[in-house]
């Protein structure tokens, strides 16, 4: 329940600032937001599948 109350709040507040920006900001705003998903399912199902990293 309090991590859905915080994960409310953030996406309430980013709505917010995203309402008062202008079209260019709004784009960039979606951008990053699509970018971050991508990266986070990659994260995770490399994970998922045991992928090693050549370090």
């Amino acid at each position: 329940a309090e991590f859905a109350a915080a994960v409310d709040a953030m996406i309430a507040t980013t709505d917010a600032v995203g309402a008062e920006q202008g079209a260019p900001t709004e784009a960039r705003m979606h951008a990053a937001f699509t970018r971050a998903t991508q990266l986070e399912w990659m994260f995770w199902d490399s994970a998922y599948r045991q992928e090693t990293w050549p370090a």
